[in-house]
């Protein structure tokens, strides 16, 4: 060999050098300078010196960086789609409107609902601090979800009373 050491554990014949490369990659990717890198490094093995690091060591400190990298992409893809206004995705469907509307329908004579849009705009209000109109498409399915045990126990006849 070239005077390059090879890790022969684990067959993945991957050279110290190209780890320590790829640690530095990764920084420059994430926008890190040596000294952050040197204070990364520390914070996941314990020691600061990237020389000083062995086979397992530089392994962990590249799957730490990955991670973070991983994150920030998925942190700058949400911010782009948030800048986009691409939301109508989580905008509640047509069924679930009309699935809460049975709902309130199925409600009303077991606890003597006069005005639905209040009780509905109050329960909102209380779990998800909006109004009706404003929810997504998960917190309807919680309200649906919500609604359903409200009647359930509303049907059951009390006892011990």
């Amino acid at each position: 060999m070239s005077g390059v050491e090879k890790h022969t554990g684990g067959g993945t014949g991957i050279t110290r050098n190209r780890q320590i490369a790829r640690i530095w990659c990764l920084a420059r990717d994430l926008g890190m300078d040596g000294a952050m890198l040197h204070v990364a490094v520390e914070s996941v093995t314990g020691i600061n010196s990237i020389a000083k690091l062995n086979f397992r060591q530089l392994v962990a400190v590249i799957r730490a960086l990955e991670i973070e990298r991983t994150k920030q992409k998925r942190r700058r893809s949400y911010e782009r789609s948030r800048r986009a206004g691409s939301g109508v995705a989580y905008l509640p469907t047509a069924d679930q409107r009309e699935k809460v509307s049975q709902l309130l329908d199925q409600l009303a004579p077991l606890i003597g609902l006069r005005d639905r849009t209040a009780y509905l705009n109050a329960i909102c209000r209380k779990s998800y601090h909006k109004d009706y109109t404003r929810l997504g498409l998960r917190d309807m399915q919680a309200l649906i979800e919500t609604l359903k045990s409200i009647i359930a126990r509303s049907r059951k006849p009390r006892t011990g009373e």
